[in-house]
Order: C-alpha cells, then structure tokens, then sequence
C-alpha cells in the first residue's frame, strides 16, 4: 500500500474516528428506538454494527486485546445488504417508488452486491494476514487479483498464501463463494422470467381483462 505522510495520517485517523462514532450513535438510536431490548443486539445486522464500529470502543477503554483490529472496518461493507432486502428498501435509497423496482433490478442488485462485498473483504482479509510476510501480496489490489482468480476457480498459481490465516481464510471465502453465488445467481433467472411475463401483450391484456371483471362484480354486489 503507498505511505502517506504524517500529516495525512493524522487527519485519516480522526476521520475514522468519526465515521465509527456516527456509526455507534446510529446504533444506539435505532437500538433506543427498540427499547433496548436484548434480542435486538443478536440479529444479523446488528451484530455487523457492532463490529464496524468495536475498534472504537476498544480504543476508548484501552484494551489492545484485538490488536490489528482493522479488519473489522471491512464488517461496513455488509452494511449496505440492508438495503437489498425487499423493494421498498432499495426503492429508499434511489429515491423511487417501490412499485417502479422490478423484481430483476433488486435481484441483480443482490447479487453483484454479494459478489462484490465477498471479494473485497475476503480479500483485506487475506491482505491484513499476508502482506507483512509474503512479498508477492504486497499491496491490496494484488490481493483483490488473486482472490478475483481464485473464487473463479482460475487459478494462475502466480501467487499463493504462505500464513496459516490467509490459507484458512481464502478456504472459508471459497465455501462462502460456492454457497451463496449460486443461489444468488439461480434466483436471476426467475426473476427476469417476471420481467418477460410482465411485459407480454398477452399477459397484460389478460390482467386487464380480469381486473375489468372484478371491477363489475364489485359494482354488481353494490
């Protein structure tokens, strides 16, 4: 990774510092908001909270027990999969009615999403365990190509983990890559299949039709 200068250093760290305190109190907010109740504190996301915000905590009582903490700063990428839950979380941060989300654009979403956020901390991860020892991962982007060839089952062999952690974690993110990028990518298939229905002359004037119907029922019953 390039060096910077003291001085950048030092305004980077209180930046840092910042970004993880505005994460604590958002927490505490939302958290405040479910009473604080402890169940809350458990779920998936939450848990993903905590830990992108932890090395704060750490630093503010003082305990070096997670020395070499900074890869629980890549935890703040898995954030964003809030918002690819259902339509009218991603239809939110676009700013756009959920009925204007097809059922293909969210799916699609989720799954570069997925990819993406797999790639890049398993590969901090792998860079935080190897760089120091081994020569031929020497900065992030060279780590990022090699995870980019191995999840995709490539395998150049031009670089390989020599620690213990970066073997054990690049074994973890190709059973978490054979797991979810299937299923991620299954669920496209169905979900353009709705987008091609939906946009059937046919289709269309069948649902007309039907809704014409119901609406002469309802008038008739009146």
């Amino acid at each position: 990774t390039k060096s910077l200068s003291a001085g950048v250093a030092s305004q980077l760290s209180v930046l840092e510092v910042g970004i993880q305190a505005v994460f604590c109190v958002e927490f505490m907010v939302r958290w405040y908001s479910k009473n604080f109740r402890p169940s809350y504190v458990w779920k998936w996301y939450s848990l993903v909270d905590i830990a992108a915000f932890l090395p704060l905590l750490l630093k503010l009582v003082g305990n070096d027990c997670l020395r070499g903490n900074e890869f629980l700063r890549l935890t703040r990428l898995m954030r964003i999969q809030r918002f690819f839950k259902d339509r009218e979380s991603f239809a939110q941060i676009l700013g756009a009615s959920p009925d204007a989300i097809r059922p293909f654009d969210l799916q699609l979403v989720r799954t570069l999403s997925s990819i993406l956020t797999l790639l890049f901390i398993s590969s901090g991860l792998v860079y935080n365990a190897e760089h120091f020892v081994n020569p031929r991962l020497p900065d992030f982007f060279t780590t990022l190509y090699f995870m980019v060839v191995t999840l995709t089952t490539v395998g150049f062999g031009d670089v390989a983990p020599v620690t213990m952690e970066g073997r054990a974690i690049v074994c973890v993110s190709i059973l978490v890559g054979v797991a979810i990028v299937p299923i991620q990518l299954s669920r496209l298939a169905p979900a353009a299949g709705a987008v091609s229905d939906s946009s059937d002359p046919e289709v269309e004037l069948a649902e007309s039709f039907r809704i014409s119907m119901e609406q002469r029922l309802d008038a008739q019953q009146r």
